[in-house]
């Protein structure tokens, strides 16, 4: 059977740490955290699980991570957020890959959630991600954000998995709410370009037409309506208009 890291970036996680943990216990030979020197029990939490941790300096999501998969023991790798729980179904797959590793990457559904409320539809699922992988073929992007693992030699063979990825992002509504707004002014998710004002109209008709109505993020409640106003709110910033 092939041995498989599992490796985790920290930071004040001790809310959401032990589940992640928990979820990985029977599938991983070692787990790897890098923690960005917490201030809560993050750490502590950690090693009852079993976890090296390896406290650095805080640079950026892809350098972070990146720097974890270096520090594995092992080529085959699992890399998941804190906030990221294996479902029993992909947990049941992945234990099917430690046995027959047969390509260099594999994909799979994240579910995301706000609160405990499972968000089905609209832009964010199936959420599709490599999360286990042959780190000598492919690696997490050297970006600030919107970091991703990507294949790193042109004969990477990637398959997909069954089973999702639960992602516990938001604690509720107003937690989602404030990230997104966060998010929108932080001026790392934003680059100004000018339109002319009817494309910039029709952009963000589009949008919230396609995320709310067309891909049903109407049937996930409230958390549809934030959602798809979100992403009308992103285009706003990232576009201003021309007459």
């Amino acid at each position: 059977m092939n041995k498989l890291s599992v490796t985790i970036i920290t930071f004040n996680e001790e809310a959401r740490i032990g589940k992640c943990l928990k979820s990985i216990q029977s599938i991983a030979d070692e787990i790897i955290v890098v923690d960005s020197f917490s201030t809560d029990n993050t750490v502590v939490i950690c090693k009852q699980y079993g976890a090296r941790v390896i406290q650095r300096e805080w640079t950026n999501f892809g350098d972070s991570k990146r720097f974890a998969v270096a520090s594995a023991s092992f080529d085959r790798i699992l890399s998941l957020d804190a906030d990221e729980v294996l479902s029993p179904e992909l947990h049941q797959s992945i234990l099917k890959v430690k046995e027959h590793w047969n390509v260099d990457a594999y994909t799979f559904n994240r579910l995301n959630f706000v609160g405990e409320k499972a968000i089905r539809h609209g832009v964010w699922y199936p959420d599709v991600k490599i999360r286990l992988f042959d780190r000598r073929k492919a690696n997490w992007e050297n970006k600030r954000v919107h970091e991703s693992v990507a294949p790193e030699t042109h004969d990477c063979k990637v398959s997909h998995l069954s089973g999702d990825l639960l992602h516990y992002s938001y604690k509720d509504i107003d937690d989602l709410r404030k990230s997104s707004k966060a998010k929108l002014y932080t001026g790392m998710y934003v680059k100004k370009k000018t339109i002319p004002k009817l494309l910039l109209l029709l952009k963000i008709s589009f949008v919230f037409i396609q995320t709310y109505f067309l891909k049903l993020g109407f049937l996930d409640g409230k958390a549809g309506y934030e959602i798809a106003k979100f992403r009308v709110r992103y285009i706003q910033l990232k576009y201003s208009s021309v007459k």
